[in-house]
C-alpha cells in the first residue's frame, strides 16, 4: 500500500515541479496537516533518477533542521522514507491555509473575474490591478525580505536552491498571519550543495547554471513577474530605489561559487525601499 492511501482525509495537489511523476498531497494525521511529496518510482525516468532526486532533497533539507529560524522562512523536512510500494516520500509540516504562490495568484485572478462591475472591492494586494500601488508594493517588499532571509540561510549552509519561482514560494493565507509575513520558500527538488561542485557546469551556450548568483537573479525575476514588469529600465510603476534593488540582484557576479551578493547591503537597500514607500 502506498503511504498516502493510509489517510482518508487527503487532497491531491498539482505538482510543484516540472517532473510529471512528482505528486504532491496534503493529508490530515490526527489534528496535524502534512504535505507529502511522492516520487513515483515505477514511471519516473531511467537510472534511478527518482531516488537521486529524493536523496538530494533529503540531504539538503536535513542540514536545515538545526538552523535557527529556518522554519520561519523555509519549508523544513519532517520525515523522509520509501513506502511499501517503493515510492520515494518527503514529508513536511503544513497547514490548510498554505499553497504555492502560483496557485494563489491564479485564484486571485479567477475571483476577480466574478466581482461585479459595481463592486467596491479593489481586490487582493497581489492582484494585477492592485500590486503596483504603493501600499501593495510595501507589503510585497516586506515579504521579499523573508525570501532574502531564506536564501541567505541556504547559502550559509552551502546550498543553492536553483528553483526560485512562483511555484516554489509558499503563500500562507491564514487570517492569523500578517500580510507582511505570508511568503516562505520551498521547492527544493533542484537544490545543490555547491561544495561538491569542482568546477562550473555549463550548458551549450556557455552559460554557467550552477552558481549562488542564480538564486539572486531568479529572485529578481520573481519580483518583476509579480509586479508585471517586462523591462525595469522602462517601468513607470516602480521607484528608482526599487530599480536599484532589482539591478543589484540581477547584475551581481559569482566567480568560483563565492557569494558576491552582500546580503547585509541587500537587506539595507530593501529596507530603504520600504521606508520610501511608507512615507
Amino acid at each position: 500500500m502506498a503511504f498516502i492511501e493510509k489517510f482518508e482525509d487527503r487532497e491531491f495537489i498539482e505538482s510543484e515541479s516540472e517532473i510529471t511523476s512528482f505528486h504532491v498531497w496534503k493529508y490530515l494525521d490526527g489534528n496535524d496537516v502534512f504535505k507529502l511529496k511522492e516520487l513515483k518510482a515505477k514511471d519516473i525516468f531511467k537510472n534511478n533518477v527518482a531516488k537521486e532526486i529524493w536523496l538530494n532533497e533529503t540531504r539538503q533539507l536535513n542540514k536545515l533542521k538545526s538552523v535557527t529560524n529556518a522554519k520561519e522562512y523555509l519549508e523544513v523536512i519532517h520525515d523522509s522514507f520509501i513506502d511499501d510500494e517503493g515510492n520515494y516520500c518527503l514529508i513536511y509540516q503544513s497547514s490548510d491555509t498554505t499553497t504555492s504562490l502560483e496557485y494563489f495568484l491564479s485564484t486571485i485572478e479567477e475571483s476577480k473575474t466574478r466581482i461585479s462591475l459595481f463592486s467596491k472591492s479593489k481586490g487582493h494586494w497581489l492582484s494585477k490591478n492592485q500590486v503596483s500601488s504603493i501600499t501593495s508594493r510595501m507589503i510585497l517588499w516586506k515579504n521579499i525580505l523573508r525570501l532574502v532571509e531564506a536564501i541567505a540561510i541556504l547559502h550559509d549552509q552551502d546550498i543553492i536552491h536553483r528553483n526560485i519561482s512562483i511555484k516554489s514560494v509558499i503563500y500562507d493565507d491564514s487570517e492569523d498571519v500578517d500580510d507582511t509575513e505570508r511568503f516562505s520558500l520551498g521547492g527544493f527538488e533542484k537544490s545543490l550543495d555547491f561544495n561538491k561542485i569542482n568546477a562550473p557546469i555549463f550548458i551549450d551556450e556557455g552559460e554557467v547554471i550552477y552558481t549562488v548568483h542564480q538564486d539572486w537573479s531568479d529572485l529578481a525575476k520573481l519580483i518583476t513577474y509579480i509586479l508585471g514588469i517586462d523591462d525595469i529600465t522602462d517601468s513607470t510603476n516602480i521607484s528608482a530605489k526599487e530599480v536599484r534593488v532589482l539591478n543589484y540582484l540581477m547584475n551581481g557576479k559569482s566567480i568560483n561559487h563565492t557569494k558576491l551578493v552582500d546580503k547585509v547591503f541587500l537587506k539595507e537597500i530593501i529596507h530603504g525601499v520600504i521606508d520610501h514607500l511608507s512615507r
